[in-house]
């Protein structure tokens, strides 16, 4: 029999829910209540962390309660689980001014909470399952180095207000694709009527197929107990809890995955059908690998989004997709100033030439030099030779590559990557016929 769930547990459910820290939740108690002193900043973390069981003053909960904008049924259940009375019984007992605190109960004002617990616990066993898919990538991702590409993010934005079910994301390796999916846990996850669900592409086990797949991991690391064969889509809409709210589900790096093509029918199949509105797959893949992947398959190209302005999306066999581009002048400043705080580099973007400029506009690029640069100083005159040179040291030096693999390295893999000292990482540079 499962047990009550606890005042720390409650709140912590809540408050995750409604996207508010202990600080900013105090303020909102003030905001709602008009008193300053109502609650503060440490009484809340000492109910949320468990410190604190119980609550003497019933004003305090009843500010919080309004605060998350919870309904009468969870505010009672909260002021419950706290040792405190219903919200009809302090009603009759209230006095003088203190009535004004249960007003927002009086009504049907709040008859509809701000999050319904059910949605709360599926975006916490989305989280969880986020960071447990893309724990090697999070470990790798640094959100000070990040600049956000303002023109995609703001695609996407459009992607999960339009009637389209997928967002095919392209770009060449190191281009950034794995970085954006990153940013997108905090820029996009923050919102409450979004429900972020991410896979690494080339971890995720599809052998069961995707339904099952995420069913299974969400019976894992959540509190449901159906039928893990189950569709996990059904279930989900049979629930009604995704009025109004979009399940935004991400595989990166979809061509790594071993049933790559298994993978993307499926995909295909969920948003052609259109049978769930509330579904958007944001996947993520290298040209060349999407253009391989898509090669004999009939996709249901009226549910993928393009821009209506074109100005991102591509023309012929990318027609689909939409390109991360590399960065822009602009973007690569604030890059660059970036690197420079993080790895201590003193050599000022102005003094730069502008041949190396245009290198560094590949992230890939920026994140070789910056990273095996030797001392604050940056060279304004480097030539890719000298970037893929110190790169390789570096890589021997920790222990990631052998002295043996540099022949290989020279002789057949670099020369297709340079002409002329001129760099170019491409999908092009990379065909050997």
């Amino acid at each position: 029999m499962k047990e009550n769930p606890t005042l720390a547990e409650l709140l912590t459910r809540y408050m995750a829910a409604a996207n508010l820290g202990a600080t900013r939740l105090a303020e909102r108690v003030h905001q709602v209540t008009g008193r300053s002193h109502l609650v503060s900043r440490r009484t809340i973390e000492n109910w949320r962390d468990g410190r604190s069981r119980s609550v003497r003053d019933w004003r305090q909960m009843v500010g919080v309660a309004a605060a998350l904008r919870l309904d009468k049924q969870h505010a009672n259940e909260l002021l419950l689980t706290a040792g405190l009375p219903t919200i009809d019984e302090l009603r009759g007992s209230a006095q003088d001014g203190d009535g004004q605190l249960l007003e927002p109960w009086g009504t049907d004002s709040l008859s509809e909470p701000l999050v319904s617990p059910d949605w709360d616990a599926l975006r916490d066993t989305a989280a969880r399952i986020t960071e447990q898919q893309m724990g090697a990538l999070l470990d790798k991702y640094d959100p000070k180095l990040y600049v956000q590409r303002d023109d995609v993010y703001q695609t996407l934005q459009s992607f999960l207000t339009s009637d389209k079910g997928c967002f095919v994301l392209t770009g060449r390796s190191g281009a950034g694709k794995s970085s954006f999916v990153l940013s997108l846990i905090s820029a996009i996850s923050s919102h409450n009527t979004l429900c972020l669900l991410a896979y690494d592409g080339a971890r995720m086990p599809y052998q069961a197929g995707l339904s099952t797949v995420i069913g299974r991991d969400m019976d894992k690391l959540g509190e449901r107990t159906s039928d893990s064969g189950s569709n996990v889509f059904e279930r989900l809409e049979s629930e009604q809890m995704m009025e109004g709210k979009i399940l935004l589900l991400i595989i990166d790096a979809i061509n790594e995955n071993g049933q790559s093509r298994k993978l993307l029918k499926e995909i295909d199949y969920l948003v052609g059908d259109a049978k769930y509105p509330w579904l958007k797959v944001l996947i993520t893949c290298r040209p060349y690998a999407w253009r391989l992947l898509c090669r004999g398959m009939r996709l249901a190209e009226h549910r993928y989004y393009r821009p209506v302005d074109g100005k991102i999306a591509h023309l012929g066999p990318d027609r689909l997709t939409i390109e991360l581009p590399p960065f822009s002048l602009e973007e690569l400043q604030v890059a660059y100033d970036h690197y420079c705080q993080v790895y201590g580099l003193t050599t000022p973007y102005e003094s730069l030439a502008p041949p190396v400029r245009e290198m560094l506009r590949d992230p890939l690029v920026l994140r070789l030099i910056t990273q095996t640069n030797q001392g604050p100083t940056l060279s304004a005159y480097l030539r890719p030779s000298q970037i893929i040179k110190r790169f390789l040291h570096a890589m021997i030096a920790s222990g990631r590559l052998l002295e043996q693999d540099l022949l290989l390295l020279e002789l057949g893999v670099m020369p297709l990557m340079f002409d002329d000292g001129i760099y170019r990482n491409t999908e092009n540079s990379g065909k050997l016929f």
